[in-house]
């Protein structure tokens, strides 16, 4: 009895095995769970299952980053989390996502025009093409000669053009395709107005008998410009519509048809005094040569200035001068 009593003292080895709940060795670090021994595995849950005084060793660790948007790209701003076991949804291997909050923005993405980021790669709308358009206020498609356009990736649609050559956007009526018009104007935008056309001088024609003013220097206009207007300037009295040079020349001592000589073509034909009107004059007189008669008249007559005439010269009575008239166109019937 004494025997036993040592042997079962508390401390002491067992003389006998106890059975169940007693172990030979004492390395278990948690007793109360029999997956943790000196014996176990090393398993990823922040333990240390074999009770060799560290948690997870021996286990490969990876960086993870939040994904909030779970497109599979980490939170570029994120520092990451190192675990032994993926954490899941919500994490990534990564953290290449600009834009954590979008999952239509990261490194997969393909570039859109939007002036965004998409495919994070500091850039954006990076490898797209970019066209310079201008403000085309007129849409006529020719846009504002000075305006120095903006680059888009994308067609701003309506109001804009891709050219700026356009010398007046306010209006669709002038730009490098329209026709040049008779306006002072460059319709066609080459930097010439009225250029192409066809110019006349034109000269004043105050009394509108088709015939310019001689002293007139004109003007050279694309357009006729009406009434008042002739494109010469031989009228020598502008003044006078039966002066210019489709008149026919009158024995009046006036240049009627501007060719520089008064009474031109007309015949002169010196006359004598006849006092006693026997038709035949005074042999002492030195005569007077008048252009009182016109070749050209097949029936001439002796126009009724002469008789004028010929009582101032010679100090006739009216009844003689008529007298000497008569006689006078008498003989050139004859």
């Amino acid at each position: 009895m004494m025997a036993l009593e040592v042997c079962q003292t508390p401390g002491n080895p067992f003389c006998s095995n106890p059975g169940t709940g007693y172990s030979t060795s004492n390395t278990d670090c948690n007793d109360a769970d029999a997956s943790v021994n000196s014996l176990a595995i090393e398993n990823c849950n922040g333990l240390d299952d074999n009770c060799n005084g560290t948690a997870d060793e021996g286990l490969a660790f990876i960086t993870y980053f939040a994904d909030l948007d779970n497109d599979s790209y980490g939170d570029l701003a994120d520092d990451g989390i190192l675990f032994c076991s993926s954490p899941g949804v919500g994490y990534s291997t990564n953290a290449f996502d600009c834009n954590d909050g979008n999952a239509l923005i990261n490194p997969s993405v393909l570039e859109i025009c939007n002036g965004i980021d998409d495919n994070c790669n500091g850039t954006a709308d990076d490898g797209l093409i970019f066209i310079t358009y201008y403000a085309d206020l007129d849409n006529d498609n020719f846009g504002d000669l000075f305006d120095i356009g903006l680059s888009l990736c994308n067609n701003p649609g309506f109001g804009f053009a891709t050219n700026n050559v356009d010398c007046n956007d306010g209006s669709e009526a002038i730009n490098p395709a329209a026709i040049e018009s008779c306006n002072g104007i460059d319709d066609n935008c080459n930097g010439t107005a009225d250029d192409g056309l066809i110019f006349i001088t034109y000269y004043a024609d105050l009394d509108n008998d088709s015939f310019g003013d001689l002293t007139d220097i004109g003007n050279s206009l694309c357009n006729n410009p009406g009434f008042g207007f002739a494109t010469n300037n031989t009228d020598c009295n502008d003044g006078n519509i039966a002066i210019n040079p489709a008149a026919t020349e009158s024995c009046n001592g006036i240049d009627d048809n501007c060719n520089g000589t008064a009474d031109d073509g007309l015949v002169f034909i010196t006359y004598y005094t006849d006092l006693d009107n026997d038709s035949f004059g005074d042999m002492s007189d030195i005569g007077s040569s008048s252009a009182m008669i016109r070749v050209l008249d097949s029936q001439p007559t002796i126009p009724i200035a002469m008789m004028e005439t010929l009582q101032s010269i010679l100090l006739l009575p009216k009844a003689v001068t008529e007298s000497m008239i008569t006689a006078m166109e008498q003989q050139m019937m004859d």
